[in-house]
């Protein structure tokens, strides 16, 4: 009998197979037979092709239940303090921190820094698990409503940009209920991405780079890389700039001194959890958010409720719809895609309960952006002289200020660490995969070189990010002319689930016609020069906006089907074994034709990767095998991922 060989299993959800379990483990062997060994630690850190892999426990999954979510960490931290050293060390260094400051007399604002910082730090866990840093755990065989709760509140989370709270403010100042009504608009991304998620998500794609680079060519995928890092480097410093704006004027030193802090702590647990991480702080921010939100309201609805609602209120081109039609336009088509906090999440859980947590998330985004609106709409009727948060909550006293600044703080720092995991990913899996293999990696392909990689990039990506702050640019240009630059993302995106063959031009073509003319219009306008003047729609504020995105658009979705007629074929989609896929590679083996891979997202691991066809069929020749058997390894993967009937008994599997 031929020597045993180990089949390999990569479970995501914290709990492994029957068969590998603490107790014992089934090997199979060439010849059918199995073999049973002991497996005394089922956890194993490294990623090595040919390991026993088996994650850390999963609470987001929700195998714990309710009690596992919420008390089990405090319950693990009395029970095994020397495995939660990081709890006490930020424990001990928050303590030492307000005994400084307060010896100091710091002002009471600085306060809430160390605060979040050390409940932020204790409650992010450390992540070792390539996997988990990168997707969160969260996978297909989680249970829906985990999915849904953290999903749901991640996407509403990190979308409230501490800017967004900025925009709905001033906007409210400027055109009533109207613009909030006009900002909300933007949310409709939620919807737009939850769709086309699902539908590329029912063709087996893990990741939308994944689908670009499978129907428009590597190059794309490089150029739709490159934007997405300078829509992360924005959330950066547009978020930082708005919690700035409560210490200090801009340049000074206080000023620089909160807009580093807001940057670097999430940044911090971000390094060490990943999106994991940042799902179980988003869950916290989203509680914050709703209760400092209510607070606020509280201060101005007793004598100005009746009125907030059509105060400063005129339904014109003028009165503020030339900007809700832009955010609509943006919003809809091209805004949503140039986001990778977005989109990635769209890839993360079951397709179906991934588009219910994708429109509850939007729904209660775009609800909390007409509400927060009303701030500004109460500055308007007290007749102050803007509609900034920090304005507004100066004027409604101490209490006000420091619950705004709160809600501020929170919004900024649960977008900067959503920021901070979608950075890791695109540089550690797709850019790094596009660089080593030709292609762009995605879950279940992560490596710890992966993960390593996606950190620096986070470190690096925090300094780039808060460094355009030199320049002290507007906060709403980061949203209405980024939008602006990518106008030519949304045919090619919203056409991938109909998409057939390798047709690269139906990208390049509206794609870099919208990136100039959105360089373009950000350089006009910054010179107020009046070249764009003939594009108008109307005579609002945003009319030149308007018309540069709409009949943007319509170039762009003509250079869409102009491009289509290019087709390199079937040929050229598949990428060729030899080139792209480097079959010898730890992660090129898996194939890119979604009849083929149907299973793959389904199962949530991994082949044994460290074999090729062609040994395949040797071994099949040695020990007599039919060639149309499925191989002992789709089997077992078949057997482990597949979800147990409640009254069948566990057993030990074999081939």
């Amino acid at each position: 009998m031929a020597e045993p060989e180990t089949v390999v299993f990569h479970t995501h959800n914290g709990e492994a197979p029957s068969f590998l379990r603490g107790d014992s483990t089934s090997s199979s062997t060439k010849n059918g037979d199995s073999k049973t060994k002991a497996t005394p630690k089922p956890l194993q850190l490294e990623n090595d092709p040919g390991s026993l892999q088996v994650i850390e426990d999963d609470t987001l999954g929700g195998q714990k239940g309710l009690a596992g979510l919420f008390f089990q960490p405090f319950i693990n931290l009395y029970r095994r303090p020397l495995e939660y050293k990081h709890v006490w060390w930020t424990t001990g260094a928050f303590i030492l921190t307000e005994i400084v400051m307060g010896s100091a007399q710091v002002d009471l604002q600085w306060h809430w820094f160390p605060l979040y910082a050390w409940l932020l730090l204790c409650i992010s866990p450390i992540t070792y698990d390539p996997y988990s840093f990168f997707s969160g755990s969260l996978t297909r065989r989680s249970r829906d409503s985990y999915s849904i709760l953290f999903l749901a509140s991640s996407t509403f989370v990190s979308w409230i940009f501490a800017k967004s709270v900025y925009n709905a403010s001033t906007l409210g100042y400027s055109y009533g209920v109207l613009g909030g009504f006009g900002y909300a608009c933007y949310y409709t991304a939620f919807f737009s991405v939850g769709f086309i998620g699902y539908k590329l998500r029912e063709q087996g794609y893990d990741s939308l780079a994944e689908a670009i680079s499978d129907r428009y060519g590597v190059v794309a995928t490089w150029g739709f890389g490159l934007a997405l890092a300078y829509r992360l480097m924005n959330e950066i410093w547009s978020n930082s700039t708005v919690v700035a704006s409560f210490y200090g004027p801009p340049g000074s030193g206080s000023w620089w001194a909160a807009a580093w802090l807001v940057t670097f702590i999430p940044m911090f647990y971000s390094l060490t959890g990943g999106l994991k991480a940042s799902f179980l702080s988003d869950l916290l921010q989203t509680v914050l958010h709703v209760i400092f939100l209510i607070i606020v309201l509280g201060y101005i609805s007793p004598g100005d409720g009746g009125q907030l609602g059509t105060h400063n209120l005129n339904w014109t081109m003028k009165g503020g719809v030339d900007f809700l039609l832009v955010a609509l336009v943006q919003g809809m088509i091209s805004y949503p895609y140039f986001d990778p906090v977005l989109t990635d999440r769209a890839f993360l859980a079951k397709p179906k309960t991934m588009f219910i947590s994708f429109v509850i998330g939007g729904l209660a985004a775009g609800l909390f952006i007409v509400l927060f609106s009303f701030i500004g709409i109460y500055a308007h009727m007290h007749g102050l002289k803007d509609g900034t948060p920090a304005t507004v909550s100066s004027y409604m006293g101490i209490g006000a200020f420091t619950v705004v600044n709160m809600l501020t703080m929170t919004s900024s720092m649960a977008v900067v660490d959503s920021t901070c995991a979608s950075t890791s990913k695109l540089f550690g899996l797709e850019l790094y995969g596009l660089l080593k293999h030709g292609k762009p990696l995605v879950y279940p392909q992560a490596k710890s070189e992966h993960m390593w990689v996606g950190r620096i990039s986070i470190v690096v990506m925090c300094i780039i990010g808060t460094l355009p702050l030199l320049a002290d640019p507007a906060a709403l240009s980061a949203t209405s002319i980024s939008g602006t630059v990518v106008l030519g993302l949304g045919p090619p995106i919203l056409a991938l689930p109909w998409m057939k063959g390798n047709r690269p031009l139906a990208f390049h073509l509206p794609f870099w016609f919208g990136a100039l003319l959105g360089i373009a219009y950000q350089i006009v306008s910054y010179r107020k020069q009046k070249i764009f003047e003939s594009w108008k729609m109307g005579e609002g504020s945003y009319a030149e906006l308007l018309g540069v995105n709409v009949y943007g658009l319509l170039i762009a979705i003509g250079l869409f089907v102009l491009g289509l007629a290019f087709n390199r074929g079937e040929e050229a989609r598949v990428m060729v074994k030899e080139g792209h896929w480097k079959p010898n590679a730890p992660h090129a083996s898996r194939p890119f034709d979604p009849e083929l891979r149907t299973g793959f997202d389904a199962m949530a691991g991994r082949e044994n990767q460290g074999q090729t066809q062609a040994q395949n069929e040797e071994e099949k020749q040695e020990d007599g095998e039919e060639g149309d058997e499925p191989s002992p390894t789709s089997q077992q993967m078949e057997a482990a991922f597949a979800r147990p009937s409640k009254s069948t008994k566990t057993k030990t599997s074999s081939v």
